[in-house]
């Protein structure tokens, strides 16, 4: 039954099956998809991408294989990798790259140099690139990833002559880290996150308009509250998203309704967890309306005058559904913010628009204490982290680091996937050395509201290998925000404007100069001794 099509679709929006031209191009899903094609194509060999469950990696693993679709590359892929022994899964490369069966007797040694002569005659003869694309990865035996760690043995003096990519949970990371040498040949490295409420609201959009005629929905039907509502019930995860939008569309469907608004969809959420959905008859409608006309005399300029109106339109023709569609509404009366004092600091500087509101941003204006806490992945160590955040390593910032994670026994061999909270740790410079730092111009090449934010844009830095680190700052308008700049400051804008135009053009596109001297923001970081050395040859000028 096509019922999608009484709201004027021609396919099914919320699909569960992995279809990639649903698939929404988010920040993190787009860089991953490029880094994947780069390496395959440039023939690097291993990568593997980790996500819980329903970060939508069986999605991202059909975009992968369909964007290679094309002429000279032979794409194989492996569903379910479940094999009991390491023979098991070299019967089925062979019958995969060949196209026939292997006699069964043969030594696994004897599969092995079958595969690796096939391998090289599509590689080296036919100049045919060949891909591996495993999905639940996280099924992969020990020994079954011995085999794909051999596999990429296979190459000549220039290229891999296979290119594996690994899209598993996480289950897979501790077997992988009792094998170096495996982890060692990971050339890309992902972890997928859940989406944020922006990209939730986008990813129903984009799913909205692909299933439409033109390519275009309706911009009405979800409304922001219900996008709301729906980011906060799945926390991101796609797979929940597409799940509870699917309820939500049937739901409309049989309500006989065209948007969906913020009590609808917890209507939809209460049913789906059989409890019993919220109606309420004209009595407490009327109720709820007299608080919103108190709550307006407490809340100047918001906009309930025309919202009571519409409510009481609706009241006549159904009072059922009055406070339901009256709470969806509410959440997208646009109410200004106030301040203890507003008269008393009109000019009062703003949060930068383009970065997220983070914890400190809002209400909280004290300094402070913490930085964030970011989990610790492949390739990676906490010396390193710390010297990416801080500036510096030392042992006097381990021992910072080490203090506000008691948690961790042995804060010298902290394991891969760990996370771990990086404090503010109070710089040591002197009142004039501090001046001195706060006149240093900085090539910034992305910011972030969040530490984690921070170290996932400074994660997609390594491609380019251009050496970088993570600068904080706080200030009592704006709170805390980080930037990712290049690892060594520059004395004059001069030096600074120079230096970003030398950076690669996809960096130096999104890149500025940035200065803190006179802005009001305080640097939270370290300065190391080439670094401080600069500063003082920039007061001798």
């Amino acid at each position: 039954m096509k019922y999608y099509r009484k709201l004027g679709f021609v396919r099914e929006p919320f699909s569960n099956s992995p279809d990639p031209m649903f698939l929404y191009d988010s920040p993190q899903h787009l860089f991953c998809l490029q880094q994947l094609e780069i390496s395959a194509r440039l023939k690097r060999g291993l990568n593997v991408i980790i996500g819980d469950i329903g970060t939508g990696k069986t999605t991202l693993c059909r975009r992968f294989v369909a964007d290679l679709d094309e002429s000279g590359i032979d794409v194989q892929m492996i569903l379910d990798p479940s094999f009991k022994t390491a023979k098991e899964f070299l019967l089925v490369l062979y019958s995969m790259l060949t196209g026939r069966n292997a006699d069964r007797s043969i030594s696994p040694w004897e599969l092995k140099e079958l595969v690796k002569k096939r391998l090289f005659r599509r590689g080296v003869r036919e100049n045919v690139l060949t891909v591996l694309a495993i999905d639940e990865g996280q099924k992969l035996s020990p020994r079954c990833l011995e085999v794909l760690r051999e596999l990429l043995n296979y190459e000549t003096n220039a290229e891999k002559l296979v290119q594996i990519v690994i899209f598993a949970q996480s289950e897979l990371e501790p077997v992988m880290q009792r094998m170096p040498n495996f982890v060692d040949r990971i050339n890309f490295f992902c972890r997928l996150t859940p989406m944020t409420l922006r990209e939730t609201s986008a990813m129903i959009r984009h799913r909205l308009n692909v299933a439409s005629p033109g390519m275009k929905a309706p911009a009405s039907l979800f409304s922001a509250g219900a996008c709301y509502r729906i980011y906060k019930a799945s926390r991101g995860y796609p797979r929940r998203i597409v799940r509870l939008c699917h309820k939500v569309v049937l739901g409309l469907i049989i309500a006989d309704r065209k948007r969906a608004t913020y009590g609808f969809v917890s209507d939809c959420i209460r049913e789906e967890q059989g409890r019993k959905p919220l109606r309420f008859g004209l009595v407490p409608a009327v109720a709820g309306l007299a608080l919103l006309g108190v709550l307006a005399m407490f809340l100047p300029g918001a906009n309930v005058g025309g919202f009571v109106e519409r409510v009481m339109g609706e009241a006549q023709v159904s009072d059922k559904s009055v406070l339901r569609r009256a709470v969806g509404d509410l959440a997208e009366i646009e109410i200004p913010t106030r301040t203890a004092n507003a008269s008393a600091a009109p000019d009062r500087p703003q949060v930068r628009p383009d970065l997220p509101v983070s914890k400190h941003n809002a209400n909280d204006m004290d300094r402070p204490h913490e930085l964030g806490t970011v989990r610790i992945s492949f390739s990676e160590s906490l010396s390193t982290m710390i010297k990416d955040i801080y500036g510096v390593f030392n042992q006097t910032n381990l021992a910072a680091v080490a203090a506000a994670n008691p948690g961790i026994a042995d804060i010298n061999a902290v394991e891969v996937g760990t996370s771990v909270r990086f404090p503010v740790i109070e710089s040591q410079s002197s009142p004039q050395n501090k001046e001195l730092e706060q006149r240093l111009v900085w090539v910034e090449m992305a910011s972030a509201a969040t530490l984690p934010d921070a170290f996932a844009a400074l994660r997609r830095l390594e491609y380019f290998n251009h050496p970088a680190r993570i600068l904080p700052t706080w200030s009592a308008a704006g709170g805390l925000s980080f930037s990712v700049v290049g690892e060594m400051p520059h004395a004059s804008e001069k030096d600074a404007q120079a230096a970003l135009d030398d950076l690669p053009i996809p960096l130096r596109k999104r890149a500025h100069l940035l200065i803190f001297h006179g802005n009001g923001r305080e640097f939270l970081g370290q300065l190391s001794r080439a670094a401080r050395r600069l500063a003082l040859q920039g007061q001798s000028r």
